[in-house]
């Protein structure tokens, strides 16, 4: 099946919901372009990732698990070195997508097994930050950054809620809602490998029946070769058979290896049809190596979903992951853009302002004496009136007078 193309049995594949126009990364405080780095057990990789998703260029060397969690972050440290010097440009950050249960917020692996020995309690974020003091680090499990590399710029480009499963040599999920990774209250979310589903296999972490042990490439490996001995048409096998081997002789019509193939893609279906009805997603998307044998492996794990949906999801897409083996870069880089995860690099502070000594108290001032009384002036004398004598000796002959003055408006003498 083409990278990208939707899993047969599963519907149209189209959006069955409005979503995020598909538009690249979500807004964050780290420009571009960025180093993404993925941790695995045998290979470590890192590239150059650009704004739009696209990875420019990518570095390789083996993981030196056997020497040590010290040994692994050198060969992190030097493999990201080896882009930043190639880039022959800044870069704004790095992104590391590392096996086990990581918690995000403090770049601390808390638990892994035993693919990298040592490898719980390292912690990632703070030796990169050390190595490269002027750029941003955010760290995460890798299915986490494969997750978020399809929901930025993959086949779930543009989805709010997506489930997420990666099927190789182990089994991870992840799922986001409203278009953000959930990590859970101990930064284990989306853990769909470690679910009890059926047999007595030996799980990688320790258990017993988890789906990991019976739908991962190992296990169909495993569940073939013990078909062989049993009653399988070639025999017991002198040799270990892998999967690519495995899925020949089912083309070739070879019941067992179909068989082993069809059971394993069954298991996973009815796991992840019950993870459907509890999360309801926009799609479920599938990724790793397992997924991409095809429509032999997709179109039972699809029948099995559906076995499990309610009506109103008949219709729910389940997609093929578009980045392919870019996924865990793309998504590494992308973890940058989550605020609550990136470690931004130091701000240098401005000096102390010494301080301002205390003002000494202002002495009292002296209250002012009274100011005494100024002794009054002596009055003025007053302007002499008429007196009633002068009054009455007015003849009514001139008070008739003044009154023609008045009217006439002359002056009198």
């Amino acid at each position: 099946m083409s990278e990208g193309a939707t899993a047969a049995g599963c519907g149209t594949g189209g959006r069955t919901a409005a979503g995020r126009p598909a538009a690249g990364p979500a807004t964050g405080p780290i420009g571009w372009p960025r180093i993404g780095v993925d941790v695995g057990g045998t290979k470590i990789a890192a590239g150059l990732v650009g704004p739009d998703g696209s990875v420019r260029f990518a570095r390789t060397c083996p993981t030196p698990a056997q020497a040590g969690p010290r040994a692994v972050l050198d060969a992190v440290r030097d493999a990201a070195e080896g882009v930043r010097t190639a880039a022959a440009g800044p870069v704004a950050g790095i992104g590391v997508g590392a096996p086990g249960v990581v918690d995000a917020s403090a770049g601390t692996v808390l638990s892994s097994t035993a693919l990298l020995p040592g490898w719980a309690g390292t912690p990632i974020r703070a030796y990169l930050r050390a190595a490269f003091p002027g750029l941003a680090v955010a760290v995460d499990n890798d299915v986490n950054a494969m997750a978020l590399g399809e929901l930025r710029f993959g086949a779930a480009s543009g989805l709010d809620s997506v489930l997420y499963v990666s099927v190789g040599t182990g089994i991870g999920g992840a799922y986001a809602i409203d278009g953000r990774l959930v990590r859970g209250a101990h930064h284990a979310a989306g853990e769909i490998g470690h679910l009890v589903a059926s047999g007595s296999r030996t799980c990688s972490c320790g258990g017993t029946g988890h789906v990991e042990s019976v739908a991962s490439g190992p296990a169909i490996e495993a569940a073939y070769a013990e078909a062989c001995g049993a009653s399988g048409p070639a025999g017991p096998s002198a040799e270990p058979v892998g999967l690519r081997e495995i899925v020949r002789r089912a083309d070739a019509g070879d019941p067992v290896a179909a068989a082993a193939i069809t059971g394993a893609a069954e298991v996973l279906g009815t796991v992840l049809g019950g993870l459907t009805c509890a999360f309801d997603p926009e799609a479920v998307v599938l990724g790793g190596g397992v997924a991409g044998i095809g429509t032999r492996f997709t179109e039972p794990l699809a029948r099995a979903l559906r076995r499990g949906l309610l009506p109103a999801m008949a219709e729910l897409p389940l997609l093929r992951a578009a980045l392919g083996t870019n996924a865990p870069l793309v998504g590494a880089a992308a973890l940058l853009d989550d605020a609550g995860i990136a470690g931004l690099p130091d701000v240098p502070g401005l000096p102390d302002v010494p301080d301002v000594p205390d003002v000494p108290d202002v002495p009292d001032v002296p209250d002012v004496p009274d100011v005494p009384d100024v002794p009054g002036l002596p009055g003025l004398p007053g302007l002499p009136g008429l007196s009633d004598t002068d009054a009455a000796a007015r003849t009514a002959t001139e008070i008739a007078a003044d009154g023609a003055a008045i009217a006439t408006n002359e002056e009198r003498p």
